[in-house]
């Protein structure tokens, strides 16, 4: 058993450790959906260094996890394969969603649904196999658990970088994400009521040789990955105060936060259905919720990621709500509006605006600048027919 540690190095000072206890399989990395978490409270902190420790490893001698220096390699890792994944992705205004807001933020998208895969996930899952590579584990395949975009992701990275890719699917995964699972190649297996039981079967295929767990969302290479976003927005638009970000396991809000400039608000979006990582920052430890059906399938998360839920608490990340109702009416008005046809994960953001849950009179008269992702367009054509009936 793998004990491992976070620990929050501010200003010099060691403070704020959490416990994690994950199953391990003698691979680096590995998170699985058994882990525990404890908090301790400490002072609010700027962009983290993480100490990673195990039972095997003195604490003195235990490496230290930057996150910011991590999301640059990751970045330098990513690059001779951006082409081909469709990075990086263009920033563009929004003038409806600035209308929206009686044009007291310039509000912008940062428009991820363009990837090949037609989501973020891909830049996590290039980045870990890249990562797991370069480690010198061998691995020929890639498994993974995922209700589809993070799927697609290991898919298209696995066929780049010539292995194979075995996923997990719960049982009930949009049909549109399977097949686009399957026709990067990947092998899937429909499995699961929920996703943490998908995640569950993962770890067990994972032990079997020549295979690599690649977690959706609780592992370091993958929020490295992800974070690289936050960079491309910091090039584009260097100046900006607000990003809005739909948020499941947490793997993408949390990697985004850990490369912000401590001014720069940050603020999750989770469906009202399954608020797990909201609740587990309003409670300072990781917990469950019930699973519900819910349109956005993509952050459909009965128990956010212990190493996410860390950075967050750490980095003061903001997460809120928006019910069914208006993730079903975003989705119809960004397609109407906006000529873009976004999946119920990814319209959480606009939804949020469109339901007016944040205030942006508070920046002494000058209206912010606000990114909001748009995680993903990956929505089959059933569901897409349920939300114009909105």
């Amino acid at each position: 058993m793998l004990n491992l540690f976070v620990k929050q190095a501010a200003g010099g000072q060691l403070g704020q450790w959490g416990r994690l206890a994950p199953t391990y399989n003698g691979r680096l990395g590995l998170l699985s959906n058994t882990l525990s978490f404890r908090r301790c409270f400490s002072h609010a902190c700027t962009p983290t260094s993480l100490r990673l420790c195990t039972d095997k490893v003195h604490v003195n001698s235990a490496k230290v996890w930057n996150p910011l220096q991590e999301a640059q390699r990751a970045q330098q890792r990513i690059a001779p394969y951006a082409e081909k994944v469709g990075l990086p992705t263009p920033l563009i205004p929004s003038p409806q969603l600035s209308y929206e807001t009686d044009n007291a933020a310039k509000v912008y998208l940062k428009l991820d649904n363009l990837t090949t895969t037609l989501c973020f996930k891909i830049r996590g899952a290039l980045n870990a196999m890249l990562a797991y590579q370069a480690l010198g584990i061998p691995f020929d395949v890639a498994v993974a658990a995922s209700a589809g975009n993070h799927s697609q992701g290991v898919a298209l990275a696995a066929r780049l970088l010539g292995k194979q890719a075995k996923i997990v699917m719960p049982e009930y995964t949009d049909r549109a994400k399977v097949e686009r699972t399957r026709g990067f190649g990947a092998e899937v297996i429909l499995q699961g009521d929920t996703l943490e039981a998908s995640v569950a079967l993962a770890d067990e295929l994972s032990k079997e040789a020549a295979c690599q767990l690649i977690h959706p969302y609780d592992d370091k290479y993958v929020i490295a990955g992800q974070a690289t976003l936050g960079l491309e927005l910091l090039e584009q638009m260097p100046d900006i105060d607000i990003i809005i970000v739909p948020s499941g396991g947490g793997g993408l809000v949390a990697g985004i936060a850990s490369v912000m400039p401590k001014r720069v608000r940050v603020i999750g979006v989770q469906a009202s259905a399954m608020p797990s990582l909201m609740n587990s920052i309003e409670k300072g430890e990781v917990v469950s919720v019930a699973p519900k059906r819910t349109i956005a399938g993509g952050i459909a998360v009965g128990r956010a990621g212990v190493l996410p839920t860390r950075i967050c608490l750490n980095q003061n990340v903001e997460v809120i709500e928006v019910n069914e109702s208006k993730i079903k009416s975003a989705v119809k008005r960004m397609f109407e509006e906006g000529c873009l046809k976004v999946e119920g994960a990814a319209a959480t953001g606009p939804a949020v605006i469109y339901d007016k849950k944040i205030d942006f009179t508070c920046y002494d008269g000058i209206p912010p600048k606000v990114a909001v992702v748009i995680t993903g367009g990956n929505i089959g054509p059933e569901l897409f027919a349920e939300c114009m009936r909105v």
